[in-house]
């Protein structure tokens, strides 16, 4: 989450950006205070949040460097996830291949 944080610091020093970066910024504290105060029923409502954030810093980016540290960051996102909750894709553990 750190890592969100200090992209979305450096796009709020941008002012064409500065509006989406703060609807950003609000959307990943909304889910961080889910997190904390156990606000999560459902996990696919927190990888449907999640989703929506990536998607919003897409929308907004402007800069090439952010916008692929923004996709490694998803990718980050859905290995851990899988990690956690052990999850393989059927073609990682195919005795077929």
């Amino acid at each position: 989450m750190s890592e969100i944080f200090s992209m979305i610091f450096f796009f709020h020093q941008k002012k064409e950006t500065s509006q989406c970066m703060k609807e950003l910024m609000l959307m990943v504290s909304e889910v961080k205070m889910k997190l904390n105060e156990w606000g999560y029923q459902e996990v696919g409502v927190f990888v449907w949040d999640m989703y929506l954030i990536f998607e919003k810093h897409r929308a907004c980016d402007k800069c090439y460097y952010f916008g692929q540290k923004g996709i490694r960051l998803k990718a980050e996102f859905e290995k851990h996830f899988k990690k956690v909750f052990a999850i393989w894709d059927v073609h990682e553990n195919s005795s077929l291949v």
